[in-house]
Formats: C-alpha cells, sequence, structure tokens
C-alpha cells in the first residue's frame, strides 16, 4: 500500500529536442537594445557553411520539457539544476517560446526564467560556456510543458550526443525521448 501511495507524488520530468537544424547566422548588428542577428535558413545543406551574403555557420535547437508526473516539480525540488550543453557547440542566446494562444492556460503557472552563463566576466550569450540552464522561481503543473530555443554556433562533437542533459530531481527522475 505504501507503494502505491509513493507512485501519486512521483516526480517525473521529460525532455527531448525537438529540432536541432543547421541555419546561417548573419553578422550582428548594434542596435539600442544590443546586439542582434538573423537566422538565415538554407533547407539544401545538411552542414552549416559560410555563405556568399556573410552569414556564418550556426544551429537552431529546440528543446521541449514536459511535466508527465502526478506531481508538481519547482525550483526548489532540483538538487542540482536542470542544465543543457552542447558539445562542441557554444551558446549564442536561448530563451523561453511562448504557448500558443490556443494551449495557454487562463492560470499559467509561474515558468522558469533560461539563463546563459557568463565565463570569466564575459557577457551573457557572448558564446560561454556553451550551457543553458532552467532558473528562476518556477512550478510547472502535471502536463505542463515549456520550449526552449537555443541558438548555437560550433559544430557537434563525433561520436557524442549533440545535447547533453544535466540535473538531479530530488524525489523523481528526468527521463529524455530520442530526437525523432
Amino acid at each position: 500500500m505504501r507503494a502505491a501511495a509513493s507512485l501519486l507524488h512521483c516526480k517525473r520530468l521529460d525532455f527531448q529536442v525537438w529540432l536541432d537544424m543547421p541555419v546561417g547566422l548573419t553578422p550582428p548588428r548594434v542596435t539600442p537594445a544590443g546586439p542582434e542577428r538573423a537566422i538565415v535558413l538554407d533547407l539544401d545543406r545538411g552542414r552549416p557553411e559560410p555563405r556568399a551574403d556573410g552569414a556564418q555557420p550556426g544551429w537552431l535547437v529546440l528543446l521541449g520539457i514536459r511535466n508527465h508526473g502526478l506531481a508538481p516539480v519547482r525550483s526548489a525540488d532540483f538538487s542540482v539544476p536542470l542544465a543543457f550543453t552542447f558539445p562542441g557547440r557554444q551558446v549564442l542566446a536561448a530563451w523561453l517560446c511562448d504557448a500558443p494562444a490556443a494551449e495557454k492556460d487562463p492560470s499559467p503557472a509561474s515558468r522558469p526564467a533560461v539563463r546563459v552563463p557568463a565565463e570569466d566576466g564575459a557577457t551573457p550569450g557572448s558564446g560561454n560556456p556553451g550551457l543553458v540552464l532552467l532558473a528562476g522561481d518556477f512550478l510547472l503543473r502535471p502536463k505542463d510543458a515549456c520550449t526552449i530555443a537555443v541558438i548555437l554556433s560550433g559544430t557537434s562533437l563525433a561520436g557524442s550526443r549533440p545535447v547533453h542533459r544535466d540535473g538531479t530531481l530530488a524525489s523523481g527522475r528526468i527521463t529524455s525521448r530520442p530526437y525523432p
């Protein structure tokens, strides 16, 4: 009886790489809000290459995270924060995508912030250290989901997974599904 009761409170997050595709990145241009880049899609190429228009090779990655457990997951439930690294590639920018209007709950739970930590005094998003983590005080109720978009430069290391997850969920587990 005790085992059945403990299953009711199991915390389980599931993450999946929804998209990992090569793109071109235009050179940064200075704006009042900071440097901006544009993403150039070129569906004919399998790997990013320098382009004649000055766009540099890059990657667009979409990560999906869903609470598949029966209990809510809070930021305080992590003994080690949930983080993603991209071996051989550097993070240029990352953000949490908004859900389409039809999927938004009238009373949404608090959503995680996405942070790209700076290394050695560099500005966040400068490409160091290649890590994206969930931050802030958040709550993901059962069936809640979020999507993280990441812009990368560099090339995946041969023989390694293109996205590596770190993190420990106390009193629960984090699972992943293969890339489609």
